[in-house]
């Protein structure tokens, strides 16, 4: 009878403390929720896949909230970007390094393609080749952007000077208008404005591909957010690396989707799709590494600080390490990689 009364406290006791633990845990507050991951986009082939990852919830699944912001074009995003209005933007290499030289650090964690044919020369029928471009006005985007840096490239590939040319800054798409308006005779730019451009008569001198790796695309998280939510942004470049290997397989749906995103036609993006190499896990992969390949970020990535530096934009102090960030691609789990 001793025993049983001591067991029946101790029951009473244990049964105290659990409703007790139970209350207490009601008390907690609850977590909160995690602010949904803000990318920006624009209207490029290579960003399609990002279109689909949305559509097709490959973002939720694996456990993130992406709210995609369409911009206008690259400088509104890099506006965005210096301000913290965005986490993230799909943008051009040599963008990423020039705001992190400029006081916004940024993490290059995925590229998504690298431009082909997309991005081209276009020029009037008086300008058959390259080399008639001397004393010719060829227009570019802005200083020191992605298209001055390619610009500079090509005219440099075709043994033409700096000095043998005049620029222009014209946004890429108002090169046709330039073109009909006698202000330049070639200039850089995409679709749609390349289609239009061909059927009225001009043509194409030169393209990305002839330099394949000068323009390449990819996705740059705000580094204070690499920083303090890094599952969040290992969740998207798993979703992406997903939904790339699902556009591929499924280029038409691809299509479908992207036209609805950007409120466009499908036969315009139609033609623009093949205009890049849509960069796969192996792709980045290779992208990530150090090595003599043009399409490795750390040789575009010397290419475009060399500029930078010696038109004085950046600093010697600029370093590709503190920019470029593979261990995301490195530990996404896809397909049959572990």
């Amino acid at each position: 009878m001793k025993w049983t009364g001591r067991l029946v406290a101790l029951i009473s006791c244990l049964f105290i403390v659990a409703v007790g633990w139970y209350w207490f845990r009601g008390l907690e507050q609850p977590a909160p929720p995690r602010p949904p991951v803000r990318l920006a986009v624009i209207e490029w082939p290579g960003f399609f896949h990002i279109y689909v990852a949305k559509e097709k919830r490959f973002f939720e699944q694996e456990g993130v909230q992406v709210d995609l912001v369409l911009c206008r074009d690259n400088p509104e995003m890099n506006r965005l970007l210096e301000t913290a209005e965005i986490d993230a933007a799909s943008g051009v290499l040599s963008d990423m390094i020039f705001l992190s030289a400029r006081g916004t650090p940024i993490r290059v964690v995925y590229v998504t393609d690298f431009s082909d044919s997309a991005d081209v020369i276009l020029a009037c029928s008086m300008v058959k080749t390259p080399a008639a471009l001397k004393g010719k006005v060829i227009g570019f985007e802005a200083l020191n952007s992605f298209s001055h840096i390619f610009v500079l490239d090509f005219i440099k590939r075709n043994g033409i000077r700096e000095t043998d040319v005049i620029f222009n800054l014209v946004p890429a798409m108002k090169v046709l208008d330039e073109l009909e308006a006698g202000s330049i005779s070639a200039g850089h730019t995409w679709e749609p404005v390349t289609s239009k451009g061909l059927a009225r008569g001009y043509h194409v001198i030169g393209t990305a591909g002839d330099s394949l790796g000068i323009i390449t695309d990819m996705v740059g998280f705000r580094d204070d957010v690499v920083q303090s939510r890094p599952d969040q942004v290992q969740a998207v470049v798993t979703a992406l690396l997903r939904a790339q290997e699902y556009c591929l397989q499924h280029p038409e749906e691809t299509i479908k989707i992207a036209a609805a995103f950007l409120k466009t036609s499908q036969d315009s993006l139609r033609t623009a799709y093949p205009g890049v190499h849509h960069a796969t896990r192996d792709d980045n992969l290779r992208a990530f590494k150090r090595s003599s390949s043009p399409t490795s970020l750390f040789t575009s990535g010397k290419y475009m600080i060399k500029h930078f530096y010696n038109t004085g934009q950046v600093g010697p102090d600029i370093r590709l390490e503190r920019i470029l960030d593979g261990s995301f691609v490195q530990g996404a789990k896809i397909g049959n990689n572990p």
